[in-house]
């Protein structure tokens, strides 16, 4: 699982699934039973998808976002909205504002 050059430099695989130990074993060369070894942990890189990914409002109207994990050990989101135009709580529900201001092109 990844590659390792002959100067030691070790290089993770692309994409790894869960959390993995890689053993890592150095021999000399002159004596094959003088070693040492490290391990090194892979952890799979966390992906966040959120849906509806686009939503049309008008205003003071609600919608509900959803968040799904992957790869996390907390399974948590913090969400946020930028610019700051109404409010999203802590669980996803987007409320837009009571007015909205006409944008200029």
């Amino acid at each position: 699982m990844g590659t390792i050059s002959a100067a030691g430099l070790y290089s993770a695989p692309a994409a790894v699934s869960g959390t993995q130990t890689v053993n890592i074993t150095a021999a000399s060369s002159e004596d094959p039973s003088v070693r040492a070894a490290a391990s090194v942990t892979l952890k799979a890189g966390i992906v966040v998808r959120v849906s509806p990914d686009k939503a049309s409002l008008g205003p003071s109207e609600s919608r509900q976002f959803v968040a799904w994990l992957a790869g996390a050990v907390n399974g948590s989101v913090r969400w946020s909205i930028q610019p700051s135009l109404g409010a999203i709580s802590a669980q996803g529900l987007y409320t837009a504002p009571a007015t909205l201001a006409a944008c200029r092109l």
